[in-house]
């Protein structure tokens, strides 16, 4: 290896150094060096490991004129994150967008098909007089409310994004 001069044991505290041809001639604890060549690789394999897990999202939407808005933010979300794992929390009036008669019919179909999970809150559905059987096909019921959904998928990584 080219500049490699020695390779030397001093007398006063044992230790194996690299003397580098430098001008300086720079001596370089082995043991320091592979410590910080483990602690750069540690740090690189923790990198692709965080890179490799999806991005979790919950959204959460209880008024009916922001759908639109929406499904413009889960659009652009899946556009710059490919792994994307996008859950959609209706309630409040919202929830009347995901009756089969609904206008967003055709846009909440496309979310679901891109794999977007969507959940109709039980309470809302009650309150606004919707039944299981008038939503559209794929939504899921969260027969324990809306929020508590939100709560739970907050506890498990979710990052939470109001529209």
């Amino acid at each position: 290896m080219a500049g490699l001069h020695s390779l030397q044991t001093t007398p006063h505290c044992k230790q194996r150094h690299i003397q580098l041809g430098s001008p300086l001639g720079v001596a370089i604890d082995n043991r320091f060096f592979m410590k910080q060549l483990v602690a750069a690789l540690f740090a690189l394999t923790i990198s692709f490991v965080v890179a490799a897990e999806p991005t979790k999202v919950v959204y959460q939407i209880d008024e009916a004129s922001k759908v639109p808005l929406l499904i413009n933010s889960i659009n652009e979300l899946m556009k710059s994150v490919q792994e994307a794992d996008v859950y959609v929390v209706f309630h409040g009036p919202a929830i009347t967008r995901l009756a089969e008669i609904s206008p967003a019919k055709q846009a909440i179909t496309q979310l679901l098909g891109l794999g977007v999970r969507i959940g109709a809150c039980s309470t809302s559905m009650s309150n606004n007089r919707l039944k299981r059987n008038m939503l559209i096909d794929g939504i899921e019921y969260i027969e324990d409310g809306g929020i508590l959904r939100i709560l739970t998928l907050q506890k498990q990584g979710y990052g939470y994004i109001k529209i």
